[in-house]
């Protein structure tokens, strides 16, 4: 991402203790995040080209997902 460019992001907050995550989120820490992460990169595929898109993920119990924790950390 650099400055200057336009910005587009999408938050959600995900249950860690879902039973559709809660196999995996048990194993892996921000599990729930990453996924929810993933499935924004799959919806908005094609605003990726014209805008930096950056999806929050954020479980309940407040671990972020890979880009989410890049992002607020740039």
């Amino acid at each position: 991402m650099a400055f200057g460019e336009a910005l587009l992001w999408d938050a959600t907050c995900v249950d860690s203790f879902a039973a559709c995550y809660i196999a995996n989120s048990s194993k892996t820490l921000g599990f729930a995040a990453c996924e929810a992460e993933t499935k924004k990169i799959k919806k908005y595929a094609a605003l990726c080209h014209d805008y930096n898109f950056v999806p929050v993920g954020v479980e309940t119990t407040g671990v972020l997902g890979k880009h989410a924790t890049e992002f607020l950390s740039f």
